[in-house]
């Protein structure tokens, strides 16, 4: 029998829904302020934010409750005094405890991002997160800038920016990480990351961040590390030996990873990835992505590596991947860490298969890398690889692999040919096509369906599988935000698709009427 509810029994819930968000409190953090203010106004800030060593007095007697909302000043500085920050305190649904800012609460002449630094110093030998979330679930982290991570000595564990390890519903965005820095001749056991994560939730989301070590010696750190962080998107990767080291991550779009999978400094045993999945969530979806200058230094690690579970599939699509100095690992369909034997679907990609300068001279895909059970097959479709080698490698350990493709074999242009045809990494989106006579205009299948069984797994990929690549992200490198798509994406028209992350404007342009006759009146 259906129960329905007293008028005033609903009403009262109501009330006590509306009355738990009318309660969360907005407070505000500044370098002038005092731990002894009651932090409810700009006007009377906290010197610290909970959890900062050295909060106090009244900051030290706060107990944050969902909804609340932690406020630094913008163009204020913390430093190692006030470090490392411990967060213990939860959100709940809908309603995550924010830190934050307020754009129109700044010192200077405009508002910039906070700073948490640790001088070039902190946390020197030991080993300490900036930021440690722990455990901790609907946290959001937006706006603030990390810099100044130090290490002296070889690190028993893992040092970064943000640590996070079981929370769900946490979302980190619109932050900027740079400016680390390492002791001569120390090695890691692993690497020193903007965000170390022992989670495997795929409902934690970073967007819209910028982690770049163009202001460092470009010889180690790592962007993301550890266990999965659900949904990453919109960043922007730059001059990292490792861009991502993961498991578990639900959806990877719309990133630019440039001069990632760099090589570690003499006695550094960092992984040199640019995106290394270890075990794939099930129905993990990669697309739109830009992957430029592939390990820069060195040849070796791990371009990237898909890593698909038992029964599961997993796709790649609308990538552009263009100068890859990685030898035979650009990239790979390997063994998952946890379940493996899965397969990958990669198709409307466009891959420079090597170092432009040299000419692209690699195999484009390698199956079944890895330490276990290799995937069970790939589908190749609708890609544009450009290499002077056989595109597929399939390993030893991989003799039951199979790879099916459509068209069969791939659109497949040494450099010299591509390049004649008007494909260059030069172009402002490297290897698009420049006129309709381009060797992969209207030359692949209709991959509709496709699309129509990715969005039953995930509704956004399936309408972004119907359009060509957004090229990832735009980089402001003076105010270090990203704008997105760095390229508007065009619809791909019923019919036979283009091959490769593009679809050619021109292609899908309405065929000037015939058979018309003018009446002079």
């Amino acid at each position: 029998m259906n129960r329905i509810l007293p008028p005033t029994v609903f009403t009262l819930i109501l009330l006590l829904a509306i009355a738990g968000k009318a309660f969360a409190t907005t407070y505000y953090i500044a370098a002038t302020g005092s731990d002894s203010n009651n932090g409810t106004s700009n006007a009377t800030p906290w010197l610290h934010a909970p959890g900062m060593k050295g909060c106090s007095a009244s900051c030290g007697s706060a107990s944050p409750k969902p909804g609340d909302q932690f406020i630094l000043r913008g163009g204020d500085t913390w430093t190692p005094s006030s470090l490392p920050w411990v967060w213990s305190w939860a959100g709940s649904s809908g309603s995550n405890i924010l830190i934050g800012v307020d754009q129109t609460w700044f010192t200077g002449a405009s508002w910039t991002r906070p700073v948490i630094t640790g001088l070039g110093t902190y946390p020197g030998a030991s080993t300490a997160f900036f930021l440690n979330l722990g455990s901790e679930s609907y946290v959001t982290v937006a706006n603030l800038e990390f810099t100044g991570l130090n290490w002296t000595a070889n690190l028993i564990g893992e040092d970064a920016y943000i640590a996070e390890n079981g929370g769900t519903y946490v979302r980190i965005h619109d932050c900027y990480f740079h400016g680390w820095s390492h002791s001569a001749g120390v090695e890691e056991n692993n690497d020193a990351n903007a965000l170390f994560t022992g989670s495997n939730s795929i409902t934690n989301e970073f967007y819209n961040n910028v982690i770049d070590g163009s202001d460092t010696k470009k010889d180690s750190f790592g962007g993301i590390y550890g266990g999965g962080f659900g949904n990453v998107y919109q960043n922007y990767f730059a001059w990292l030996d490792n861009g991502m080291n993961t498991a578990y991550v639900q959806t990877l779009h719309d990133n630019t990873f440039v001069n990632t999978g760099v090589q570690t400094y003499p006695g550094g045993v960092s992984h040199w990835n640019v995106m290394e999945s270890n075990t794939d969530a099930p129905g993990f979806v990669v697309y739109n992505n830009l992957f430029l200058h592939m390990n820069p230094n060195s040849s070796g690690g791990i371009g990237i590596q898909l890593a698909p579970q038992a029964g599961a599939t997993t796709y790649f699509f609308n990538n552009v991947l263009a100068d890859e100095l990685i030898a035979g690992n650009q990239l790979m369909c390997g063994s998952a860490l946890s379940n493996p034997g899965g397969s990958c679907t990669i198709f409307n990609n466009t891959e420079e298969c090597g170092a432009d300068a040299s000419g692209p001279n690699q195999a484009c895909l390698r199956m079944g890398s890895g330490w276990g059970t290799p995937p069970s097959g790939a589908q190749l479709m609708n890609n544009h690889v450009i290499t002077s080698s056989s595109p597929i490698q399939i390993d030893g350990t991989c003799g039951s692999c199979t790879v099916a493709q459509n068209p069969n074999p791939q659109t497949k242009q040494t450099l010299p040919v591509a390049n004649g045809q008007g494909y260059t990494l030069a172009e402002t989106h490297a290897f698009s096509p420049t006129s309709s006579s381009g060797v992969t205009v209207g030359a692949g299948v209709d991959e509709s369906s496709l699309c129509t069984t990715i969005g039953v797994i995930n509704s956004a990929a399936g309408t972004a599988c119907l359009s060509d690549t957004t090229y990832g992200v735009s980089y402001d490198s003076t105010n270090h935000t990203v704008s997105w798509p760095a390229r508007t994406p065009v619809t791909r028209t019923p019919g036979a698709w283009d091959v490769g992350a593009y679809f050619y404007a021109n292609s899908s342009a309405p065929k000037a009427p015939t058979g018309l006759a003018a009446v002079v009146q």
